[in-house]
């Protein structure tokens, strides 16, 4: 009988991974501006994006601050190449960024952001870099 339990248990585990339609991503920022980068320490707790399949939509994490959650949105552009698109809709630190690039690649995707600096005169530009892990 317990070994029955343990064969139903290993099966359904199988078939949980099986179904999996989402992949996940490790992300790594990088600072793109002359002068440094503000909120860099509160950008790099966002470590982690899912996408659903066939979503039009990217679903940011973060492993160290289990409270944040954000998301944009994929949107198509005849002035990107046909891998891009631009990334409307994302919010951080309680502000809507301008659509950014979003650009896939061959295990993961890119994302270039310009995110204002507490001086709302000012902004940082970053570069994510994304790469498909298995969690």
């Amino acid at each position: 009988m317990k070994r029955a339990m343990l064969c139903l248990l290993l099966l359904s585990a199988c078939e949980l991974d099986a179904a999996r339609n989402y992949s996940v991503y490790k992300l790594t920022w990088s600072c793109l501006s002359a002068g440094g980068c503000e909120r860099a320490q509160e950008a790099v707790l966002i470590d982690r994006a899912r996408i659903v399949d066939d979503d039009i939509f990217v679903r940011f994490e973060s492993t160290r601050d289990p409270v944040f959650s954000g998301r944009g949105q994929m949107v198509p552009s005849d002035e990107l190449p046909a891998e891009c698109s631009l990334l409307h809709g994302f919010f951080l630190f309680g502000l809507e960024l301008e659509p950014s690039r979003f650009c896939r690649t061959s295990n993961g995707f890119e994302l270039e952001l310009s995110i204002p600096d507490r001086d709302p005169a000012t902004h940082s530009d970053w570069l994510v870099e994304a790469r498909e892990f298995d969690p």
